[in-house]
Order: C-alpha cells, then structure tokens, then sequence
C-alpha cells in the first residue's frame, strides 16, 4: 500500500487580500470650521469616503486627531475637543498596553489602560490599529502623568501643540 501524505489545513497560500493596506490622502486645510472653536478644521477631501466612515489626521510625523463628515462636510477634530478619540497603544518596557484617547477639559488622556499595568511617564503611545481609524504603529506622543483608579489608569498624554498653522494634513482610512 502505498503512502499518502496526510491532508493539510491550508492547500493553498494564504491569499494576499486578507490583509489591504491603509490609504492615505493628502488633503488641504481651509481654515477653522467655527471661529469660536480652534479644535475644529474645515478640510478640503476630494476623495468620496462613506458618511459614517472615521478617518485619521497625521500631520508632522504624528497623529493630530480625527476626521468626521457633517452636514456633508469633513471636519477635522484635533487633540483637545471631545469627541477625538481612538485607539492606541502604551510601550512600557518591553510589553504593550491598549487604552483609548480621550479629551476632557481640552487636555488628552490614554483612559482605560489595565491598573496592573506599568505605565510611567515618557512610555511612547502610539495607535493600535484596533479601531478601524488608524493603522497601527503611528506616533501620537509620550506618557505624562499617571492616575491611578480603581480599576483602571488614566495617563495625561504629552502631546507637541502645533506650533505652525496646517495647510495639508495626511488622512488615514482603513478599508
């Protein structure tokens, strides 16, 4: 009799299109979308996008906040006002911890992160890539402060202020 090899659990390569890449769009900034609000941008998007598709907004090698369309407009939403929020990720030594950012009285906090979790001032936050805004891996900024609850922590984010006025800004879309 002779031998067969035993079956296998993939006969063929795993396909490629499991996995798309984020695209990124460069786009222009028109200015302020209310005077009396500096954390709202008026942004100039060519590229059709759904309308409750959450984009990323990456300026200066950073993340600066996120993208909304309103009222068939796309607002950006910068660090500091409320409804920014996403996804991200702490390194602290040699482990990573996942948290949300979040705003509360125009300051920025990775919130949620685990309370055994060894987050100190200076650990590097980056986006995790888990919510469907970012791709994982882009820098957002560095640990400030740690509070600690009584089942989570909350960290200040220390994020560089724009320190330029933006004319272009890169959007993140995740497929």
């Amino acid at each position: 009799m002779p031998l067969i090899p035993p079956p296998t659990c993939a006969p063929q390569p795993i396909s490629p299109t499991l996995y798309t890449p984020p695209t990124y769009t460069l786009t222009r900034v028109y200015g302020f979308a209310k005077l009396n609000n500096p954390y709202e941008l008026l942004l100039d998007v060519k590229t059709p996008y759904p309308q409750d598709k959450i984009l990323g907004m990456v300026a200066f090698e950073r993340v600066i906040g996120i993208v909304v369309q309103k009222e068939g407009r796309f607002i950006g939403l910068l660090h500091g006002d409320a409804r920014a929020s996403y996804s991200v990720m702490v390194k602290s030594g040699e482990k990573i911890y996942y948290g949300f950012v979040t705003n509360q009285n125009f300051k920025t906090y990775v919130n949620f992160l685990p309370a055994y979790a060894p987050v100190k001032p200076g650990d590097v936050v980056l986006t995790s890539g888990l919510d469907g805004i970012f791709s994982a891996g882009i820098f957002v900024g560095t640990i400030a402060s740690v509070e600690n609850h009584y089942t989570y922590k909350k960290a200040l984010l220390n994020i560089e202020h724009l320190k330029s006025m933006l004319f272009y800004v890169t959007l993140v879309a995740q497929p």
